[in-house]
């Protein structure tokens, strides 16, 4: 047994101790403003305390919220928490905010652990049309638009500085394609 292991015994006791409690957040103004918002908006008894949630810790600079089943028969549904650097960070102003982010798979599994998941087809699109070059713009859109059940344009798609720009066929592209439609 080392000099150090008695005093890190005590420190670990009392960080666990610490840890535990469930009224700590009384000593926070922050947590304490927190808390009297959810009472006055009536969602005060979904709120438990938990210092052992640790996120984010690379640009939250507040307290970090997770959201569960009332169970808790899964991972938490959803996370977040306050930042105060993140939008100067990726090029905006310094400003405070308050995000989160949910996990679409624990949603629909907590749905259907409920019964309460709707019967929706698990791709809406026949079809999916990709574009990897801006060249073939015009041709995606055609065949989007006609995977959809819906007549190819007859519009010209023309590049321009601003973007894509929809023209009107000329007379004799109306002409043309009308003919090649009516020969089918």
């Amino acid at each position: 047994m080392g000099a150090g292991d008695g005093a890190e015994r005590t420190a670990t006791g009392s960080l666990q101790a610490l840890l535990s409690r469930t009224d700590v957040w009384q000593e926070s103004d922050e947590l304490r403003q927190v808390y009297a918002t959810a009472q006055a908006l009536g969602v005060g008894d979904y709120l438990l305390y938990d210092a052992g949630i640790v996120r984010g810790l690379d640009y939250y600079t507040g307290p970090v919220f997770e959201a569960y089943d009332r169970e808790r028969f899964f991972r938490a549904i959803l996370g977040g928490g306050r930042y105060d650097n993140l939008v100067a960070a990726v090029g905006g102003e310094r400003i405070s905010g308050v995000g989160f982010a949910m996990g679409d798979v624990i949603v629909e599994l907590l749905l259907e652990r409920l019964g309460k998941r709707p019967a929706l087809a698990t791709s809406p699109s026949r079809v999916l049309v990709t574009l990897f070059s801006a060249d073939l713009y015009p041709q995606a859109l055609d065949l989007a638009m006609a995977a959809g059940g819906r007549r190819a344009s007859r519009q010209r798609w023309c590049w321009s500085r601003t973007g894509w720009e929809s023209r009107s066929a000329s007379p004799i592209e109306k002409a043309s394609a009308s003919w090649r439609s009516s020969a089918r």
